[in-house]
């Protein structure tokens, strides 16, 4: 796949999701998406369920209640605005496993945590749900101010 991007700093994630023809398999056996990207964070959320995926997730009212839906969007290539993805995942996992990191490169893997209102996001630092995108290839995820004023999200 090919994206198009709006803004440097999170370009890969917002192109994906500014993407029409994007989709997003779910696959509830894919790989942590933690990368060497981002710190880990606190977190809000309970850290008590298995760390083994529990199930695949479009929505966090998909996941048993101690986990997040968390999405893996792996970066193979291409260059800046022209990135390109490998298989999209999304799964529920608990929230020590999903790390909100987003690159600002072409390669590696962002994390992110869907949403659908601000209380499913429990981290510190990305605790908004914002929707980026504005057609069929919209993606909501949790986020922060800077990350959506520059993405051109709408948060709620």
């Amino acid at each position: 796949m090919r994206f198009t991007f709006l803004v440097p700093v999170v370009l890969p994630l917002l192109a994906l999701a500014a993407c029409s023809s994007s989709s997003t398999d779910v696959d509830a056996g894919s790989p942590d998406g933690a990368t060497a990207d981002a710190a880990p964070k606190a977190d809000a959320g309970s850290d008590s369920a298995s760390s083994a995926d529990a199930g695949p997730c479009t929505v966090p009212a998909e996941c048993p209640p101690s986990n997040v839906c968390c999405e893996t969007i792996p970066l193979t290539g291409g260059s800046i605005p022209n990135c390109t993805t490998g298989t999209v995942t999304s799964a529920c996992k608990a929230p020590g496993a999903c790390a909100t990191s987003l690159g600002t490169g072409c390669s590696g893997t962002q994390t992110v945590r869907l949403c659908t209102k601000n209380a499913d996001c429990t981290e510190p630092g990305d605790n908004l749900c914002c929707t980026f995108g504005d057609d069929a290839g919209a993606q909501t995820f949790c986020a922060n101010g800077f990350v959506a004023g520059f993405g051109g999200g709408k948060c709620m």
